[in-house]
Order: C-alpha cells, then sequence, then structure tokens
C-alpha cells in the first residue's frame, strides 16, 4: 500500500502543477486584445491657437539708424566712393556740423579743388585751402597741406614716444585735427600723369606718402582723414590695400528730379570682392539695395557704409542744406 501511494504522488502531483500552470496562462487579463486584426487608431494632436508666421521674423534689411551721425562718431577714416551729383558735399556738411557739435574743439583742414562749396568756414583760421591755378600749381598747394598734416602727426607721435620712454604718464587726448580732401579722384589722377620727372623735382609722391601714414598712425593720436572721390578703388584713389582695415567705404547715390544720377558708386563697392569677399554677403546687400530703391519713392540719398556691419540706408532729405554756406550751416539747430 505504502508503495502504491509512492508512485501515484511521484507522477499525480506533477501533472496536476502542469494542467493548473496551463488553465493560468488562459485566463483572460485586463489588458485589451486586439481583434480581427483591426489595428488601434491613435488620437490625433490637436493643432495649436498660434500659428507661426515664417515671415514675421524676417527683419526689414534697410537700415534705420543715422549713418552720418555714425560716421561723425567714428574714429576711422574715410572714403567718399560717390559720383557727381551723389550728394557727397551735403553730406559731408552734416557729417562736420555732428562732429563739431560732439566736440567743439576739433579742428577740420578742408581741401578743394573745384568749388565754393566750404565758403564761410571761419570757425578756426586756415580751415579752408582753396586750390588755384593750373594742375601742378594744385598739386603743390596741396602737398604743403598734406604735409602740414603729417608734421601735427609726427610731433604728437615723438612726443608720446619722449614721454614714455622718461617713464611718464600720457597727457590727455589732444584735440581731433580731420584733414578732408574733397575731389581726392581728379587730383590722385592729376598726380599719376604727371612726368616722373616733375614729380621728383616738387617732390610730389610724397602726397601719397603723406596721406597713407596718416591713415596707418592717425587713429591713436586722433588725426583723421575724410577722402571725397567719385570712386573707392586703390588704383585710383592711391589708397593701399593694406590701409583699407582703417577705413570706412562709403558709397552714396541718388536720382534727380531731373533723373540723373544713379546707384553706381554703391554698386561698385558692394561688387568688388577685395571690399566684400563672401559672395553670399554681396548678393544680400544687393538685394537690400534693390529694396531700398524700390521703397525710395521721394528719390531721397541712398547710401552703403563697410563701417562695422556694413549696412545701407535712406538718408533724410537734405535739399535744404545744400544750399547753405557751412558757417550759416553750423548754426542752424533743426535742420540735421
Amino acid at each position: 500500500m505504502t508503495i502504491l501511494l509512492t508512485i501515484v504522488s511521484l507522477f499525480f502531483v506533477p501533472a496536476l502543477y502542469f494542467i493548473w500552470q496551463d488553465i493560468k496562462t488562459r485566463t483572460p487579463t485586463n489588458k485589451k486584445i486586439v481583434t480581427d486584426n483591426k489595428v488601434p487608431i491613435p488620437t490625433p494632436i490637436k493643432p495649436t491657437n498660434k500659428i507661426q508666421n515664417p515671415k514675421s521674423k524676417i527683419q526689414n534689411p534697410i537700415y534705420q539708424g543715422d549713418i552720418l551721425e555714425e560716421l561723425a562718431k567714428t574714429n576711422l577714416h574715410i572714403l567718399f566712393g560717390v559720383m557727381s551729383g551723389g550728394g557727397k558735399s551735403t553730406s559731408m556738411k552734416v557729417i562736420i556740423k555732428k562732429i563739431h557739435q560732439l566736440n567743439s574743439s576739433a579742428r577740420f583742414y578742408i581741401v578743394d579743388p573745384k568749388t565754393t562749396d566750404w565758403l564761410g568756414l571761419q570757425l578756426y583760421d586756415d580751415t579752408v585751402f582753396y586750390l588755384s591755378g593750373e594742375v601742378l600749381e594744385q598739386l603743390i598747394q596741396l602737398k604743403t597741406i598734406t604735409e602740414r598734416i603729417f608734421n601735427l602727426l609726427d610731433n604728437r607721435i615723438k612726443s608720446c614716444q619722449q614721454l614714455l620712454l622718461s617713464g611718464e604718464e600720457l597727457p590727455a587726448p589732444e584735440n581731433d585735427v580731420y584733414l578732408i580732401i574733397d575731389e581726392w579722384y581728379s587730383l590722385y589722377d592729376s598726380l599719376k600723369k604727371l612726368p616722373p620727372k616733375i614729380k621728383a623735382e616738387y617732390d610730389l609722391q610724397s602726397i601719397s606718402l603723406h596721406i597713407n601714414t596718416i591713415i596707418a598712425k592717425g587713429r591713436e593720436h586722433k588725426v583723421h582723414v575724410f577722402l571725397v572721390s567719385q570712386t573707392h578703388l586703390a588704383t585710383e584713389t592711391g589708397i593701399s590695400t593694406a590701409m583699407r582695415r582703417s577705413i570706412a567705404l562709403v558709397g552714396q547715390g541718388r536720382l534727380t528730379a531731373e533723373g540723373d544720377g544713379g546707384y553706381a558708386s554703391i554698386e561698385g563697392i558692394i561688387n568688388d570682392s577685395n571690399v566684400f569677399k563672401d559672395s553670399q554677403k554681396r548678393n544680400k546687400l544687393m538685394k537690400t539695395l534693390r529694396s531700398a530703391i524700390e521703397v525710395n519713392e521721394n528719390n531721397l540719398p541712398i547710401i552703403l557704409t563697410t563701417m562695422g556691419k556694413p549696412r545701407i540706408g535712406l538718408l533724410p532729405d537734405l535739399s535744404e542744406i545744400h544750399g547753405y554756406k557751412i558757417k550759416d550751416y553750423l548754426l542752424v539747430e533743426d535742420l540735421c
């Protein structure tokens, strides 16, 4: 009997265990079971009420700031590449006034071979120099003026060097000096065409040397050069490529009521790969120029500057300023 019970327990108990496990696996659970091969449909995502307009993030490419005031505040030298009729003389009057407002002790040396735009500027002695006579006489006068500013800078440099060598503290910065040469393109072109013998006899080649030296060393000693030309090209202005980092290029253009003028000066700077090596940047600036032309219903002057981040903007109506003599204009407070 004992043997029989032992045999039954060895075979019957394991059999009951396996039967119980099989029943357990077949028992329904709380989980949802997909039947009939139907895939459950996901709950749709509701769109947000606020839909972003991709164009809303695009900023107006036309610069809204006061470029002329920024040029007045900069310690960079400036090369105006502006075609005749582009309004460069008027813009220079505005810049000079703004400089004078910011720093009444600033001194100006203005050289002009043709017009009388600067008549009346008598704030200081020997401020405006009108070049007269034949081409050679004009260049000799120009050499005298550039040499004067060059010597002024040289004296400032030597004075600082002597103080540094003696261990003394440098004095407070001296007043700013601005050498402004109008019609520089014409003057430099005449200089290039002179026979080498004539240039050597009167040492006229020193004109370019003086100007490039002032550009290279003048900023540190508050001596500045503004060249007003019809082009920005180094070959036509005598400004070495190495000096370009110290110069803010400015292009300006406008269309007159008669349909004269244009924006060739601005386009020339934009398309110059020596100024803007990145073709994408050139294309972007050209699009900005086109946008400025399209919205410029009143034919206001359009200006480009490479100072800092290149930008293009519209100038206000400066036609009233054009008729002012510079001395009278400096006394008018509500025009700019």
